[in-house]
C-alpha cells in the first residue's frame, strides 16, 4: 500500500472489528457449528478482499489455524483452514510486509501494522507529502536534532534522518504503534549498515582486497510473518469432540499446511529468546534515531500550571539522554522512555496531526512546550474541518506561537514525486486519491504550516511564501 486514504480507512476499520468477531467465535467453546461458520466467514472474506486478509495476518490467525490443524481431521475445517492461511501468507495480505519509498535519492523503509493497532500503523499520503517537501528542503533537516510528532510509521522522522539529520526522536502515544516505529527504526538502520559494508567490500574489491562480512539479515530474517500465539491445546475442545475425537496432535506439537510438525508451547521463551538474538533490534535507539513515548496532554497541563521546566546541567543532560531520565517518564514493560520534560527541539515535524478540535489544542500546547528558542516546526494536515484549522490557529497566537501556512496541491506535489515509488517498480512515490479519489472532497484540501514563537521567531525559514492566517 502506497498510501492510505478514507476509503482505504473505513474498509480496514471494517475488516478489524469482524475479524475479531470472527476470531472470538473460533477461540470460543460450546458451539463447533458457530465455530465453522466463523472459519466460513473468515475464507470468504480473506480470500476476496485484500483489508481482511491484511487485518487477518496481524490478528495472528495464521498461527491460530495452523495449531487448529493439528487438532481436526474435520474435511470442511481442513479446507478451510488451508485457504485462510494461504490467503493470509500470500499476496493478498499486504501488513508486515515492508514498502520502500524513495525521497530524492533517501531511501526509507516502512513496515505497516494492521489498523488495530492504531491509526498511526498506516503511512497517510500527506505524509509522502511532507517527505518530499523535506527531501526539496534538505537544510530544514541537515544536522538539525529533529522531534516527529505523532510519528506512526516514522515514514516522515526517518525521511528526516535519511536526508542528513543530526538525530530524529520519533514519537507516539500508543504501544503497539510504538514497537511497530522501533522495528521500523532498526528495518532503516539495518539497511544503512548493510549499504555501508557493501560499499566498502566494492572499494575492497577494486583494490584486490578481501571480500567484506556478509550482508545484513534480509527482511524475512527481520520479521516473523506474525505474533506468536499461545498455546491453543484446549482451543477446540467441542470440534474435536464433535468429530468424534480424531484428531491426533500431541501437547506441543502442530502440524502445519505441508504436514511438517511444528512446536506449539514454549511462545514466550521463544520470544526471549529471538530478542536476545536480535540484540541491538529491542532497543529504542539506532543509529541517528531512537523511538520516545510522548503524550500531547502533558504539555497542555505542564503550560497551563505555568511550570517552566529548566533543563538539569550538562552533566545530568548527558546521564537523562536515551535512559529516559532528566524528568522523563517512564514507558514500562516493552515500552520506550518518555522525552524528558526540559528537552526541547529546533526543528519539529508532523503529518496528519489534527483530526479533532482537541488535537488542536494539544498540537498547539506541544508545540509550545517542546520547540526551542529560534526553532521552527513544519507540519502538513490534510483539512477534513475547517473549524479545527481555525481553532488551531486561535490556539497558537494563544500560546505566543506565530502561525503561517500555505495551500498545497497535492496532484503537483506527487508528481513531483513520480520515479520515487515503493520498491517493486511502483514508478511513482503514490498517486493521490483522497476520499472516494478526489482531492476536493477534503473541505481546505491540504495545508503546510509553519510555526515559530512569536517573541523568538525562527530568522532563517527555508521558504518564503507563507501566508499569514486570519485569526477571528
Amino acid at each position: 500500500m502506497a498510501g492510505a486514504d478514507e476509503a482505504e480507512f473505513l474498509e480496514l476499520l471494517v475488516a478489524n472489528s469482524r475479524i475479531g468477531e470472527w476470531v472470538e467465535r473460533i477461540r470460543a467453546r460450546g458451539n463447533p457449528a458457530r465455530q465453522k461458520q466463523a472459519l466460513q466467514l473468515l475464507q470468504q472474506a480473506v480470500e476476496s478482499r485484500s483489508a481482511y486478509a491484511e487485518e487477518a495476518r496481524q490478528a495472528g490467525v495464521v498461527p491460530l489455524l495452523t495449531r487448529l490443524l493439528g487438532l481436526t481431521e474435520d474435511e470442511e475445517v481442513l479446507d478451510a483452514c488451508s485457504a485462510i492461511i494461504a490467503a493470509c501468507s500470500g499476496p493478498m495480505a499486504t501488513a508486515g510486509k515492508v514498502s520502500t519509498f524513495m525521497y530524492d535519492g533517501a531511501a526509507v523503509h516502512i513496515r505497516e501494522g494492521a489498523l488495530g493497532d492504531g491509526l498511526g500503523a498506516k503511512v497517510w499520503m500527506v505524509a509522502h507529502m511532507l517527505c518530499l517537501e523535506l527531501a526539496s528542503n534538505r537544510g530544514l533537516v541537515a544536522g538539525a536534532r529533529v522531534l516527529e510528532l505523532g510519528s506512526g510509521c516514522g515514514v516522515c522522522g526517518l525521511a528526516a534522518a535519511a536526508l542528513g539529520a543530526g538525530h530524529v526522536v520519533l514519537s507516539d502515544v500508543e504501544g503497539p504503534v510504538l514497537r511497530n516505529l522501533r522495528s521500523c527504526m532498526h528495518l532503516n538502520a539495518n539497511a544503512r549498515a548493510g549499504a555501508a559494508v557493501e560499499a566498502g567490500a566494492a572499494e575492497m574489491d577494486c583494490d584486490g582486497g578481501a571480500a567484506g562480512p556478509e550482508a545484513v539479515p534480509n527482511d524475512a530474517e527481520l520479521f516473523d510473518e506474525a505474533e506468536e500465539v499461545e498455546d491453543f491445546d484446549d482451543l477446540m475442545a467441542d470440534m474435536v469432540a464433535a468429530d468424534g475425537g480424531r484428531g491426533r496432535a500431541t501437547r506441543g506439537s502442530a502440524v502445519g499446511p505441508s504436514g511438517s510438525a511444528a512446536v506449539g508451547g514454549g511462545s514466550q521463551r521463544q520470544r526471549e529468546q529471538r530478542q536476545q538474538g536480535a540484540g541491538q533490534e529491542v532497543a529504542w535507539e539506532a543509529g541517528n534515531t531512537s523511538v520516545r513515548l510522548l503524550d500531547w496532554a502533558e504539555s497542555r497541563a505542564l503550560l497551563d500550571s505555568g511550570v517552566s521546566p529548566e533543563e538539569p546541567e550538562p552533566q545530568s543532560a548527558a546521564g537523562a539522554e536515551g535512559s529516559g531520565g532528566g524528568g522523563a517518564p517512564t514507558g514500562g514493560e516493552d515500552m520506550p522512555p518518555g522525552v524528558p520534560v526540559w528537552e526541547r527541539f529546533p526543528v519539529i515535524i508532523g503529518s496528519e496531526v489534527m483530526y479533532e478540535r482537541v488535537h488542536a489544542e494539544l498540537v498547539a500546547a506541544v508545540v509550545k512546550h517542546r520547540l526551542a528558542s529560534g526553532g521552527c516546526a513544519v507540519l502538513q494536515c490534510a483539512v477534513r474541518e475547517r473549524k479545527v484549522f481555525e481553532h488551531f490557529a486561535r490556539e497558537c497566537r494563544r500560546r505566543g506561537l506565530r502561525y503561517r501556512h500555505r495551500q498545497v496541491d497535492p496532484a503537483a506535489v506527487l508528481a513531483l514525486g513520480r520515479g520515487a515509488g515503493a520498491g517493486g517498480g511502483s514508478g511513482g512515490c503514490c498517486p493521490f486519491e483522497g476520499i472516494l479519489g478526489r482531492a476536493d472532497e477534503y473541505e481546505g484540501g491540504v495545508l503546510l504550516m509553519a510555526i515559530d514563537h512569536e517573541d523568538r521567531p525562527c530568522l532563517e525559514w527555508y521558504r518564503d511564501d507563507w501566508e499569514t492566517a486570519e485569526v477571528a
